[in-house]
């Protein structure tokens, strides 16, 4: 089939295949646009569908079509089939749209195509919305860095533990040494070398150089059943290891002035422990742990000064530092018995071990 359409003859005259200009008679160029007019005015057609009603299309592609028709259609007949020759018409032709043409023809983008010029200007020029946010989060990033810091190093630290004074009880104490003097009659036996007790100052000072314990009873053998006993105690001198504190309710026999007892013990590194004396069956001396070694913040550690107050009422014992409860205990092992400050040389740790206490006293339960 050509891909090149003759004009076509209507009513005996015939018309221009490009631009759709009447020609004259046995005329084969177009005055209008200088068209040539093939020898034969006749051409084939083909049907351009199965309806009824679709229009005759010719067998080219659009770029053939002819100026002067409806983007190639040239009739709206109900004819169909192939014509060797145009049918002849009761009325004029359909009226004539000019279709585009190709150089003026644009082409639209594609639906799936990516515009990477505005995508690069997009990542490249962020929103002053989303500037903004990351500045603050930043922002809150470092603050809440700062305050964390600040909060671990407050409760990483034992050394500014306060202490919280206890309120004095309005009732006489039993017993109370401000320790200027030695006028309570303590037992100040010493061994240079070995041990020493001194008062003086406001202090007791209990000193250990040989790796045991040195222990101080209250003068006069007096025992108490229920009682609060305080003072303000402190390890001056020695390792961390190395302990100090109370012994309560202490019973002697022939090899100790402390065969049982309950004995709390205060460390250099902040911890503490509950310890309690018992005679086996054979006579022999042994302790056991009420409450293992704990670390606690509100202790303070080596060389600062606690404020220890033990309660004993009936079966139960309160141990308090710095004016915080550390521990509760029930044990009906023992009512009643003596009480003594001392200091701790453990074994395994450098000799000299020495603890000052003062502003001790003894209150009714």
């Amino acid at each position: 089939m050509s891909s090149a359409y003759p004009g076509f003859n209507y009513g005996g005259t015939v018309f221009c295949q490009r631009c759709g200009a009447a020609l004259p008679p046995n005329q084969l160029s177009c005055g209008n646009c200088g068209y040539s007019i093939p020898p034969s005015s006749n051409g084939p057609f083909q049907r351009a569908g199965v309806n009824e009603h679709a229009v005759m299309q010719p067998a080219s592609n659009a770029s053939s079509y002819p100026q002067g028709t409806n983007n190639g259609n040239y009739y709206g007949s109900q004819h169909q089939g192939h014509f060797s020759t145009p049918p002849s018409f009761q009325s004029p032709p359909y009226p004539i749209i000019s279709p585009p043409m190709m150089n003026s023809f644009q082409q639209q983008p594609s639906p799936f195509t990516v515009d990477r010029s505005q995508r690069a200007t997009k990542l490249k020029s962020p929103s002053t919305g989303l500037f903004v946010g990351i500045v603050l989060l930043i922002i809150l990033l470092i603050g809440a860095g700062f305050i964390g810091y600040a909060f671990l190093a407050a409760h990483s630290s034992n050394s500014t533990a306060p202490i919280v004074n206890m309120p004095t009880p309005k009732t006489p104490p039993l017993f109370s040494d401000s320790f200027a003097n030695n006028t309570q009659g303590w037992n100040l036996q010493s061994d240079p070398g070995k041990f020493s007790v001194a008062i003086g100052g406001g202090f007791m000072t209990l000193e250990d150089t040989n790796n045991k314990l040195l222990w101080e009873l209250v003068p006069g053998g007096r025992t108490f059943t229920n009682f609060s006993v305080s003072m303000d105690a402190v390890l001056s001198k020695g390792s961390q290891d190395n302990g100090y504190g109370v012994y309560i309710r202490g019973i002697s026999n022939p090899d100790s002035d402390f065969a049982t007892y309950y004995r709390f013990e205060l460390y250099g590194d902040g911890s503490y422990a509950l310890f309690k004396g018992v005679v086996d069956p054979k006579g022999n001396l042994t302790s056991t742990r009420l409450i293992d070694y704990t670390i606690n913040t509100v202790i303070q550690k080596q060389g600062k000064p606690n404020h220890i107050v033990i309660t004993a009422n009936g079966s139960s014992l309160l141990l308090n530092v710095n004016g915080q409860l550390l521990s509760r205990v029930t044990d009906t092992s023992y009512s009643s018995g003596s009480i003594a400050l001392f200091v701790s040389n453990l074994q395994n740790t450098p000799p000299d071990a020495q603890a000052k206490f003062s502003q001790f006293a003894i209150y009714p339960a």
